[in-house]
Formats: C-alpha cells, sequence, structure tokens
C-alpha cells in the first residue's frame, strides 16, 4: 500500500521502482483504459502481469499434462508423488 506525503513515497512491503519506455499512443490507450476503469497505470500494468504469468503457468502445466496423459491440480506435492511412485516401482 502505497503512503504518500508531500516529499516522500513509502510502501508497506518490498517494492521496485522500474522506468519502461512506451509509445505516446500505447500510453493513451492506457490512460483512457485505465479512467474508464477507475484503475491506475500501476495498478492495471501489475494486474495484466500477474495474469500473463498465471496464464503462461496455466498453458505449461497444460502442456504437461498432455505429456504425461492426466491432468494434475496446481497445489500437489510433486516430490512427493515421485518418491511414491519410485517406492512403488521398487518394490515390484
Amino acid at each position: 500500500m502505497l503512503n504518500r506525503s508531500a516529499n516522500t513515497a513509502t510502501y508497506d512491503q518490498d517494492v521496485t521502482k522500474i522506468e519502461i519506455n512506451l509509445s505516446g499512443r500505447l500510453l493513451g490507450q492506457i490512460d483512457e483504459y485505465v479512467k474508464r476503469t477507475g484503475e491506475t497505470r500501476e495498478g492495471f500494468l501489475r494486474r495484466l502481469a500477474v495474469t500473463e504469468i498465471a496464464v503462461e503457468g496455466a498453458i505449461q502445466r497444460e502442456e504437461w499434462d498432455k505429456v504425461i496423459g492426466r491432468s494434475l491440480p496446481a497445489d500437489v506435492d510433486y516430490v512427493q508423488m515421485i518418491r511414491e511412485d519410485r517406492d512403488r516401482d521398487s518394490r515390484h
């Protein structure tokens, strides 16, 4: 959460400030979007980044599911599954 004063801006979590270059046209489109939705530029870009990372993770899980021939939930302890499979295989 951002806390602003006349002289400083402080955050209650570890935050890194970045500088990015965007075309004026793209920045204008972002500004129009955030004005319509009530978001800030920062909030929009943060949400977009988090969403894209989550989507990429879902795509990777889906591709992995195709490789192994089954669907596994994201919260599975894969290390434990491997150990159980290895133990089961060693008993046969």
